[in-house]
């Protein structure tokens, strides 16, 4: 038997049987409610939408950070492979999710190996954020190498000043989106 609900609300089914004579009977079957957006339940429902612009959103972040990081490929810092890693691993995340909410949406059930992925790629994508943010916190993963090489050749000459304003020169330039004046292969006379 197939009804197609025209107003959502609440409904009752009712069997009935009509023959007096009959005792006992055994009736078996399946009923199977099915939203017309799907099998997902309504309080659900807005995830998947969301889920797919997360989506679209995390990859245009990533197509956008790989431009950046290949135009300034000769100023990235160790913080921003982290980074990368870090926004792939948040893609994939959505990726595995949004995959996760449509299989249940069309069968009614959540795929054991989806779930047991999703949640693996979401554990370690909230684990390497973390150990990014702690990183950060450290001092870890802030100077490309030839900032510190720079600073630390001028502070051998006995110039602290001149190491000083060789990062802040180099950190700014980087910020701004300038390329950075590498320092030169001889040290000051």
């Amino acid at each position: 038997m197939h009804y197609d609900v025209p107003v959502e609300g609440k409904y009752y089914m009712i069997l009935a049987m009509c023959d007096p004579t009959t005792a006992n009977f055994n009736i078996t079957g399946n009923t199977m409610v099915m939203n017309p957006y799907g099998h997902i339940p309504a309080r659900l429902y807005g995830t998947l939408p969301f889920t797919r612009v997360l989506l679209n959103v995390y990859v245009i972040l990533v197509i956008v950070w790989a431009f950046r990081c290949i135009r300034f490929s000769n100023q990235l810092m160790s913080v921003h492979y982290v980074i990368s890693i870090v926004l792939v691993t948040f893609l994939v995340d959505v990726v595995v999710k949004w995959r996760n909410l449509n299989a249940y949406n069309s069968t009614g059930t959540y795929v054991t190996s989806i779930t047991v992925i999703s949640l693996f790629v979401s554990a370690v994508t909230r684990a390497i954020a973390r150990c990014l943010t702690l990183m950060i916190a450290m001092g870890f993963l802030l100077l490309p190498p030839f900032i510190v090489d720079s600073a630390s050749r001028a502070h051998r000459s006995g110039k602290p000043a001149s190491a000083w304003f060789s990062w802040v020169s180099s950190t700014s330039c980087f910020l701004s989106g300038m390329p950075s004046p590498r320092p030169s292969p001889h040290p000051p006379t």
